[in-house]
């Protein structure tokens, strides 16, 4: 079995330490690694990467920005960060965004990786718009509700502290991003084609991980009236031409079975969890509402298909395997 070496830059954080321990169990991958004192000097974290047959960034913005400048072109990189996910220059690491997407990641040398809200909302969105449901310039509205590891290490101390069993707040699901300046929105409108930004809530709650992206929608304003079970419909055939593949397991096999499910809501279902996917790289599209006003539901792990999951999927479509 051929082993590749992949080198995490940025490891220590979150994302890089669950894309590690994810990496750490694939018997065909060699992690390449760096001593802790040089962490920061990117001499020697361009030589790991030169050496890799592929890296991935796990990196604040600027820092992303700062080595990927300087990064050879023919090194393989995909890039956690937000810094280049609507730079016409990379690649939109999102498989199932359409047919064709999964072979323009195959071929890339910079793939950048997805936002977590806005893979919910492009896997809802995206459908609607190259069908023709709904117009360029529909007045969405996207409820986005994560487990509190989307917020990283500083969060997931708050939330882990003994003083938060005594903090009443943090029990509490908190809104945030209050002035409808979230950072993905510049991908969610690029990768769906949207001209006028929904109105876009994130919500963080006190469980660990896992997340459920809604949009409701308007029969009146659609350009196509589709009732709930034509939606379904829509959906599934959508996503049968274009989803993803399990990811390749540890000892080199790989699952025929979609990433991406999708079910019309049973009449007697009283409450969908947001975390049911957590630990998964699985998402599980809900439709549910009524004809006159449907809801589009997006279920997936916030750090699996959200974020680390989805850059060891990208990983594996750019080392030629686990995909179908």
């Amino acid at each position: 079995m051929e082993i590749f070496n992949i080198f995490v830059d940025g490891g220590s954080g979150t994302t890089g330490l669950t894309i590690s321990q994810s990496l750490s169990r694939l018997n065909y991958v060699d992690q390449l690694t760096i001593s802790a004192e040089d962490h920061k000097n990117i001499d020697k974290r361009l030589e790991k990467i030169r050496q890799a047959d592929l890296s991935i960034l796990c990196l604040p913005d600027e820092a992303a920005e700062e080595i990927a400048d300087r990064i050879p072109k023919d090194c393989r990189i995909i890039d956690t960060s937000t810094a280049h996910r609507t730079d016409p220059a990379w690649v939109y690491g999102m498989a199932e965004l359409e047919p064709g997407q999964r072979e323009k990641i195959r071929r890339s040398n910079r793939v950048a990786n997805p936002g977590c809200h806005a893979t919910g909302f492009i896997l809802a969105v995206r459908p609607l718009i190259v069908n023709k449901i709904i117009p360029a310039d529909y007045p969405l509205v996207a409820t986005s509700i994560t487990g509190y590891s989307g917020g990283g290490k500083a969060m997931i101390n708050n939330y882990d502290d003994d003083a938060a069993q005594i903090n009443r707040q943090l029990r509490s699901p908190a809104h945030y991003a209050l002035g409808q300046n979230h950072k993905h929105l510049a991908e969610m409108m690029a990768m769906t084609g949207v001209t006028l930004a929904p109105s876009f809530q994130p919500i963080v709650a006190d469980y660990y991980r896992g997340m459920y992206v809604t949009i409701p929608l308007q029969e009146k304003y659609m350009g196509k009236k589709l009732g709930l079970r034509e939606l379904t419909d829509l959906y599934r055939s959508y996503y049968e031409g274009c989803a993803g593949r399990d990811n390749r397991a540890g000892d080199g096999s790989h699952s025929d079975q979609n990433l991406i499910s999708v079910r019309l809501a049973a009449e007697d279902e009283k409450f969908i969890y947001s975390d049911k996917l957590a630990g998964s790289d699985k998402v599980e599209i809900i439709i549910y509402g009524n004809d006159q006003r449907p809801v589009i539901g997006v279920r997936f792990d916030n750090l699996g298909k959200g974020a680390c999951g989805a850059a060891i999927q990208n990983m594996n479509i750019m080392l030629g395997f686990g995909e179908a």
